[in-house]
């Protein structure tokens, strides 16, 4: 092709047509510049491709990594759910006749009271995301919303879950001194063991205001954190129904 534009260039210079070339010429610069910008535009195409493919990989990852946490923080929600449950029955036993406390099994009431666990949501994909920088391919604001909303309720998460177990700390502390605690070990912990050979009153606590106290503010940290996982709940629904329209 550049052979036939010399020869032309050439012929048309000898013939004295330089109006002829000057347009000649022009003509060959506009066909540079096109096959460039054409070169660009396939380019960009084929990144957009790549891109919108990766995209789609990360929207697919995103949603199984918070599919399984949805099936973890479900669970957690359950047992917090029981043991409030029995928390508050508990509660209710307090100043009540040690003949109305013989009828319940105290020991199992106490460890179903105190159980609860940290959801710790796997992040893999989402922190590979954040340190990768790849983020930014994510030109939807909607999802780049719920993730940034989603980091901030986790540690808002964080924090009531610290407060409720500083306050099991205080608990625990009350009843080392005052409640044998190796007896209702056999029902937080499946221990095959007896219980305490001691002779312990495990009926004075429900006579101290101390304890009540104790039990309540449970209560109260214990709902909050429940509050508190439900609105990740609704975080990580949010997630993945966006994440299947996406896909």
């Amino acid at each position: 092709m550049s052979k036939i534009f010399k020869g032309s260039r050439k012929k048309l210079i000898e013939k004295g047509a330089l109006n002829k070339y000057l347009k000649y010429a022009s003509g060959e610069v506009i066909l540079t510049i096109i096959s460039i910008l054409l070169a660009i535009q396939i380019n960009n195409w084929n990144q957009k491709r790549v891109d919108r493919n990766e995209v789609r990989t990360i929207i697919g990852n995103l949603s199984d990594e918070f599919e399984q946490n949805k099936v973890n923080l479900k669970s957690k929600i359950e047992i917090a759910n029981a043991s409030l449950k029995t928390a508050k029955n508990l509660i209710n036993l307090i100043g009540k006749s040690k003949a109305e406390l013989e009828k319940y099994n105290l020991d199992s009431l106490m460890a179903s009271s105190f159980q609860y666990k940290r959801f710790n949501p796997s992040e893999d994909v989402l922190n590979v995301l954040i340190e990768s920088g790849k983020l930014s391919l994510l030109k939807n604001d909607s999802i780049r919303d719920l993730l940034y909303t989603w980091s901030s309720n986790k540690i808002s998460l964080h924090e009531h879950f610290e407060d409720l177990d500083d306050n099991m700390s205080k608990i625990l502390d009350y009843l080392t001194i005052n409640y044998p605690l190796k007896n209702f070990d056999i029902y937080s912990h499946g221990d095959k063991t007896k219980g305490t050979n001691l002779k312990v009153d495990r009926y004075k606590i429900f006579e101290q205001l101390i304890f009540e106290n104790n039990l309540e503010n449970h209560i109260y940290y214990l709902s909050t954190y429940i509050k508190a996982m439900k609105a990740s709940g609704k975080i990580i629904d949010e997630i993945i129904t966006f994440s299947e329209e996406y896909q």
